[in-house]
């Protein structure tokens, strides 16, 4: 099926509207998904070290004890380490989020060509954001959520919970068409 011809609306009136409230769970979420991301590296690497340093111990005690010791306690490290750091994040995001507050709405509409985001703290703090699909860095979609990544290190998480199958459809069809490979479905 070619996406790149298929018109599924007008640009006037968006296809999808939903409101997220600016909190930890999304952020979590958001953390979980790249954890996963990178989970082969989180114990496949550790796990090489550790053969890798026991292999060296087996080989020649004498002469590789060293390397080997150094290399079985960095392999059984990296993961606590690696889950620690990111809970230490989280807990940094957390605070943030607590800046802003629950009370702050996310607002996004989604158009053909591009999507709104309106963040909005009521008379305190309102920002408006439209951004062409083209300028995403890439996006991904699980069962559960939907990350759009305008960079590398920030993402607008979205909840499909509250999605219509044609809607998620729709948003993985001009998704498809507008940044080709770099969209995926997990």
């Amino acid at each position: 099926m070619d996406m790149q011809n298929i018109d599924y609306f007008s640009n006037e009136m968006p296809f999808l509207s939903m409101q997220t409230a600016l909190d930890s769970s999304l952020t979590r979420a958001l953390l979980k998904f790249q954890i996963k991301k990178v989970l082969w590296a989180l114990f496949i690497l550790p796990a090489f070290m550790i053969i890798a340093g026991i292999a060296f111990i087996c080989i020649d005690a004498e002469f590789y004890l060293p390397q080997g010791v150094i290399l079985i306690v960095a392999g059984a490290i990296i993961p606590p380490l690696t889950i620690g750091m990111s809970n230490i994040m989280q807990k940094s995001i957390d605070k943030s989020v607590k800046v802003m507050g629950i009370e702050t709405k996310v607002y996004y509409e989604f158009y053909e060509n591009y999507f709104k985001q309106t963040v909005d703290k009521g008379a305190d703090f309102t920002n408006v954001s439209k951004i062409s699909y083209k300028m995403l860095y890439m996006a991904f979609r699980t069962k559960d959520y939907y990350f759009l990544y305008p960079s590398k290190g920030q993402a607008f998480v979205l909840p499909v919970e509250n999605m219509s199958d044609s809607q998620k459809f729709t948003l993985n069809a001009i998704l498809e068409k507008h940044l080709g490979k770099k969209f995926k479905i997990y």
